[in-house]
């Protein structure tokens, strides 16, 4: 089942509710998320995250936990948040859209009693000039970065490149300690991305 729900457009605070198999047992659960906005070092909102399982007609509560933070940009422009449930996984979307945009994705399974990251999607780039793609698949800590730039003559085809590697993580990114964009990861090539 996949259910899309736009929280906001501009990150105010209001509740969505979505529903998908979180945990791969066959059964629906409803998620409640819920953006508050906080104060603090580097954190406008905080997803509030609840998920409920229907047991005798009645949701009852399951998880209760912090989701992702979002991290405050200074530029002016449009800011999207977007959750959904998708293949057994919880998938955070946030967008900052302007003359230089970046369009992160984030999957989270519930595993080990948690929901732990197990995908990461990064989309950024400037305008009429470059655009850069990073896949990461957590679970198995294949990678895939693509770059391409654009040529201002239509008769001229812009470079592009592609990195595939490997990366595995010491120890998993939980949801509720996951700040949006501050993780970084070093590419076989010396590049660095934050995720």
């Amino acid at each position: 089942m996949l259910l899309l729900v736009y929280v906001s457009d501009y990150c105010s605070a209001q509740a969505d509710t979505l529903f998908g198999d979180l945990d791969a047992d066959g059964t629906v659960e409803m998620v409640v998320v819920n953006p508050n906005n906080v104060t603090g070092k580097n954190a406008d909102t905080l997803l509030i995250v609840k998920a409920y399982r229907k047991e005798n007609g009645r949701w009852n509560e399951w998880v209760n936990c912090k989701g992702p933070a979002l991290v405050s940009t200074e530029e002016v422009g449009m800011e999207r948040l977007y959750v959904n449930v998708e293949l057994g996984a919880l998938v955070v979307g946030h967008s900052h859209v302007g003359y230089n945009y970046v369009d992160y994705t984030h999957r989270f399974r519930w595993q080990n009693n948690r929901f732990e990251l197990i995908g990461a999607t990064v989309i950024q780039g400037e305008r009429f000039w470059k655009s850069e793609t990073f896949d990461y698949n957590l679970s198995t800590g294949k990678y895939v970065y693509r770059e391409k730039f654009y040529s201002d003559d239509d008769e001229v085809e812009g470079k592009s490149s592609s990195i595939e590697g490997k990366h595995h993580l010491s120890m998993p990114l939980l949801m509720e300690d996951f700040v949006i964009g501050e993780q970084i990861i070093k590419l076989s090539n010396g590049k660095v991305v934050a995720f």
